[in-house]
């Protein structure tokens, strides 16, 4: 997480940290979800002095890193469902609406959405489980 308030991501894009505890991060670089993905790994300068017409987004919570894209997407733009912890090529209207949500927002009050790695730990848990209660049903 970066440690002052912007910060620049390897010629790829930005970070801003804001006080509220989010950290947004935009990213327009190559491989990142934008229109710049497919340029070499040795274009980041290029991309950078290029620009691009969208960017890769992604929020987390400071602390912990734990992401928050997802719950960004559902309390601004109503989306219930979303496969990735990153957008993909955002434009910068979007942009500007998520760092208007990350500078604003009360984490302490927010309904957190698992992430995809929750998800598939609750998965394995729940297997794991399965397993263990079929082996006692056998014993």
């Amino acid at each position: 997480m970066a440690e002052r308030a912007f910060s620049i991501t390897a010629g790829r894009g930005f970070q801003i940290q804001f006080p509220t505890g989010v950290m947004v991060s935009v990213q327009f670089g190559p491989g990142n979800y934008c229109d710049n993905r497919d340029m070499g790994s040795m274009d980041e300068v290029a991309a950078g002095r290029r620009g691009c017409d969208n960017a890769e987004v992604a929020l987390m919570r400071s602390e912990d890193g734990r992401w928050l894209t997802k719950e960004c997407l559902r309390d601004v733009f109503g989306e219930e469902e979303s496969y990735d912890d990153v957008t993909s090529r955002s434009t910068p209207s979007t942009v500007a609406k998520m760092i208007a949500w990350a500078s604003a927002v009360d984490l302490s009050r927010l309904p957190l959405i698992p992430t995809y790695w929750e998800e598939q730990d609750a998965e394995e848990a729940a297997r794991l489980a399965k397993v263990a209660e079929e082996a006692v049903s056998a014993a």
